[in-house]
């Protein structure tokens, strides 16, 4: 059955109300009607069944009563991904696969050797862009939180979460332990971690430099040189495995 997403406010007691692009998909698509049952997320750990007690077929709204409710408790291993953008549409595909592996947070960064340069109006248009796929990823996943996701910011702008929590820093370069050494503290499992992706020309040594000097570890796949989009889905299947072992 498909899962349609209802924002909170549209949730009152056991009333649930279904407006804007669901609907459309619900009605007018898919065709549902008064008495159909339908299966629903908040994007906030809560999934609900319910039954549609009323449609508007011109006003393209719905109107129902929820059945079931399950809340799914948050995993306190939580991933939190950075990404050097990367140009293209390719960030669209790291979105959208990284909320499918169940990211906490994706956040895009500029680093010195970007070459996408910083615009606020447009990384607030893409900002509502990616949020817009990582929903539709939770639906067609089954996730039911939403990941947060940031506009794209300068690198040195992350610097509070960096020092908060364990960071993974994947450089191909010389030096650093290997992921599999790494993993070896399993504490590293039982909480909040960051992953650090460069950006497709790599990270400029001094930000390699100031990312260890907050903390974080640099790691590398041995054997292994990965394109920048896909580098960072490879980590957190591995972590999701390990955390799972």
């Amino acid at each position: 059955m498909p899962q349609f997403i209802i924002k909170s406010q549209d949730l009152s007691g056991s009333f649930f109300a279904v407006s804007g692009e669901e609907a459309h998909h619900l009605i007018r698509t898919l065709r549902k009607g008064v008495n159909d049952e339908i299966d629903f997320s908040d994007g906030q750990g809560n999934q609900y069944r319910g039954v549609i007690t009323q449609i508007d077929q011109n006003a393209l709204t719905a109107k129902g009563r929820v059945l079931l409710k399950h809340h799914s408790p948050e995993n306190p291993f939580r991933i939190h991904l950075y990404q050097g953008l990367p140009k293209s549409s390719k960030f669209d595909f790291v979105v959208e696969k990284a909320t499918e592996l169940g990211a906490t947070s994706i956040c895009p960064f500029l680093s010195q050797k970007n070459i996408i340069k910083s615009d606020d109006r447009r990384g607030q248009t893409k900002q509502e862009r990616w949020a817009r796929l990582a929903k539709a990823a939770c639906k067609q996943s089954g996730r039911t939180r939403f990941p947060r996701v940031e506009a794209p910011r300068p690198l040195a702008d992350y610097r509070d979460q960096f020092q908060q929590f364990p960071t993974l820093i994947l450089d191909p370069g010389e030096g650093g332990m290997t992921l599999a050494e790494v993993l070896k503290d399993r504490a590293l499992l039982s909480g909040d971690i960051n992953v650090v992706i460069g950006p497709e020309s790599g990270f400029h040594r001094k930000e390699i430099e100031w990312l260890q000097e907050g903390g974080g570890t640099v790691v590398k796949m041995e054997g292994l040189i990965l394109r920048a989009e896909t580098a960072g889905l490879v980590i957190l299947s591995i972590l999701n495995y390990e955390n799972s072992r």
